[in-house]
This record gives structure tokens, sequence and C-alpha cells, in this order.
């Protein structure tokens, strides 16, 4: 049986891209790459040790109970809530109160002239 060219060329052309790819599949070693495997297959980390936290953490130590307010007597109740509603804002004194007390000298008119007064005239004379 006589092949002819064509079909020639087409089972040399299969043969050789089977060939190429099984060229470029085949496993190659890395040394490097398989020393570091190993060496971290048998790492072990070191245990941490049972007493590691001792002082860093405190002891846990419940608080002590709230003491209990002192009670108030029925009679002083009643005294402090009567004097309470009986304290009138109005009848304190003026100077008790913090305020001060402003003299009327200006009329009306004596301050809407003054505001009225263009206050950069004042700033150039002094």
């Amino acid at each position: 049986m006589m092949l002819s060219i064509a079909q020639r060329s087409v089972l040399a052309a299969r043969t050789s891209s089977v060939r190429a790819l099984s060229t470029t599949t085949a496993v190659r070693k890395d040394l490097v790459q398989d020393l570091y495997i190993k060496t971290l297959k048998s790492f072990e980390a070191p245990k941490p040790d049972p007493n590691a936290h001792k002082g860093v953490v405190r002891e846990l130590s419940q608080p002590q109970a709230p003491k209990e307010p002192p009670s108030v007597v029925g009679a002083e109740i009643d005294k402090q809530l009567s004097d309470y509603q009986a304290y009138d804002p109005e009848d304190v004194p003026v100077a008790a109160r913090g305020e001060e007390e402003v003299a009327e000298t200006q009329s009306v008119n004596q301050y809407l002239e003054e505001l009225k007064k263009d206050p950069h005239l004042e700033k150039e004379h002094h």
C-alpha cells in the first residue's frame, strides 16, 4: 500500500503534535519545592507554656455590694417638701440672683442715634 504524500504529511503532523504535547506534560522535579514541602511537613510548633497567662491576666474578684443609702425619716421628708413648696423664686433679692440693676441714663432716642453712628469712622480717629 502506498500512501500518498498528503496522507504521509497528515500523519507526520499528528505524531509531531502528540510528541510536542507529551514533552510539555512531562513532570519535572523541583528540588527547592520538594525541600520546602518536606521542611513544612516536618515542622512542629512549640507547645505553649500553661502558665504563660500569669501576670498578664488579673484574677476575677466580685465587686463589693453597694451600700444602702441612709433612710430619711418621714418627718424630715415632710419638712423638705413643705420648704420646697413654700419657695418662691420671685421673692429672692436682686443681689442674690446675681443680676445687676441697670440704670437707664439714656433715652431711647439717644440710644438709636448712637446705633446710627458709623463705627468705622470712630476707628480712624484712634
